[in-house]
């Protein structure tokens, strides 16, 4: 048996498991497509889907282009394309246009509904709580 490769995943860790005999278990490699491409072998997953897709987002247009704040950028565009029905919660909602193109992270043709947005004060999370110099000691 070929040794373990290592594979850049984000399952790579169930990937590729070695027991403590020295034995190699490939448990999620079996009956998988794999293809070489420029030198290189890989193994064909399917895409992960989801029933419903819920993002949050400001600002956003009413055709559903939206635009994250800081980290909320990275994640949240692919969590929504992985989708088969996308929701969308902005907390401000702007007009056609009012956003600049080059600032949308997710273009509307992946959002299928906005829904109204919510006063800033009405959030029950993202409160910021600290601990006074007493508290800490």
């Amino acid at each position: 048996m070929p040794p373990p490769q290592l594979v850049n995943n984000s399952n790579a860790a169930s990937l590729v498991t070695a027991s403590g005999n020295g034995e190699y278990l490939l448990p999620l490699l079996v009956n998988k497509t794999a293809r070489t491409l420029r030198g290189r072998a890989y193994v064909l997953e399917e895409a992960i889907t989801t029933d419903f897709a819920l993002v949050r987002a400001s600002p956003g247009d009413r055709h559903g282009n939206l635009a994250f704040h800081r980290s909320a950028a990275d994640f949240t565009p692919v969590a929504a394309m992985a989708g088969r029905t996308t929701i969308a919660q902005v907390e401000e909602l702007v007009e056609l246009g009012a956003i600049d193109p080059g600032a949308v992270h997710l273009p509307g043709i992946y959002v299928d509904r906005v829904v109204d947005p919510v006063p800033a004060g009405d959030k029950d999370v993202e409160k910021r709580t600290v601990r006074t110099r007493e508290e800490r000691h």
